[in-house]
Parts: structure tokens; sequence; C-alpha cells
């Protein structure tokens, strides 16, 4: 099953794992919302290839975000995603894995403050 991880100064924040589709975005209908306005409220979808059949892949689809999707740092409106692929969408940043235990390693401990955007460890 593939996951997404939120990314916040090379620390886990979120973990989103999904079967053949995950949509992204500010409002919190999406199945990953991303508090960030930078973040248009409906930004992009994650679907698979082929949705019969998900282990042909996935691909990252831009729904005309006013910030843009990028994938590697490359603006993109749809692109094949692969494993570790990192994903930047307005100011945050993503990273996709196909199984969970690819990323274990990443996860850390953050915490968030009440001001808004502002997350710490407690190491």
């Amino acid at each position: 099953m593939p996951i997404l991880l939120q990314l916040h100064k090379g620390k886990v924040l979120h973990k989103c794992s999904f079967d053949r589709f995950v949509t992204l975005g500010r409002s919190a209908e999406n199945d990953l919302p991303l508090e960030d306005k930078t973040v248009s409220a409906l930004h992009a979808h994650i679907t698979a290839v082929d949705p019969e059949n998900p282990a042909l892949g996935f691909k990252l689809v831009d729904l005309s975000s006013t910030n843009g999707s990028f994938v590697n740092e490359e603006r993109i409106m749809r692109k094949a995603l692969q494993e570790g692929d990192l994903i930047r969408l307005g100011l945050v940043s993503l990273s996709f894995h196909l199984t969970d235990s690819a990323a274990l390693e990443q996860t850390a401990q953050l915490h968030k403050s009440w001001l808004p955007g502002v997350f710490f460890t407690r190491d």
C-alpha cells in the first residue's frame, strides 16, 4: 500500500496511506488536508495508473492549482511517480513511497505548536 509522508525540515509531520486514490489540498474535505496558504483548496490528486491494477504504478495530477505541483523540483501537470519521489505543493513537501516499511526510519515525533505553521521536537 503506497504512502505519503508530509515533511517539515526533514522530519515526518503526517503519514497518509491509500489504496488507489488520494486527494491533496487545503480544504478539510481532502484525504490529506494541508494547512498552508500556498496550497490550493483542491490542489492535486494521486491515482493509480490503472485503478483495476494499482501494481502498475501511480501518477500525480495537478488540478490547475495556483502555485503548482512539483516532482523532484520539476513543475508538472501530470507525472508518473517512483519510489522516494519528492513532491512539493506550494511550500508543502511530501515524500512518495510504494510501501509503508520503506519510510519507517524517517518517522520522527513532531508536535504542533499553538502558532500556525510552527512545529517542534522534544529532542
